[in-house]
């Protein structure tokens, strides 16, 4: 009988996560660098979602963890991004003696980035599995659980 490591499952995701989301950085930067350079638009982690997820599914793995992470992770340009204006921010209330505010507001800022790319992850996470269903490899291999 086969054993499939719940360790060796997780890090496989993590790493097709790592494969979108690195993927999905140059296209972010690309996209908003030649089509919206006013608004900042995060659609590319969808693409880096779908590429990691259609790479899990063709490997039996779950698409939606994968997604999710390479969202995330494409979303970082857009931290990067609001990195100006939010230090702008911050030092303009901690002046005023806002500090509990900023100490708030700040990281709030940081994890609704992070989740609209995570959102957009799993978007393309349900694309992508849809595709490895619709047109990938017929002879993958499933690990007996």
């Amino acid at each position: 009988m086969v054993r499939f490591n719940q360790t060796n499952k997780t890090s496989s995701e993590w790493k097709y996560a790592l494969i979108g989301g690195l993927i999905s950085i140059p296209l972010t930067v690309g996209y908003n660098w030649f089509f919206e350079p006013e608004i900042y638009s995060l659609i590319m982690a969808t693409i880096g979602g779908m590429i990691a997820s259609y790479l899990a599914k063709r490997n039996a793995l779950r698409i939606y963890r994968t997604g999710i992470g390479a969202g995330a992770l494409g979303a970082i340009p857009a931290l990067v991004m609001a990195f100006s204006p939010l230090s702008d921010i911050a030092t303009k209330w901690l002046g005023s003696g806002a500090i509990v505010f900023t100490v708030i507001v700040v990281p709030l800022v940081i994890m609704a980035i992070l989740a609209i790319g995570a959102v957009l992850g799993f978007i393309g996470a349900a694309i992508g599995g849809w595709l490895a269903t619709k047109f990938g490899n017929r002879n993958t291999v499933h690990p007996a659980t």
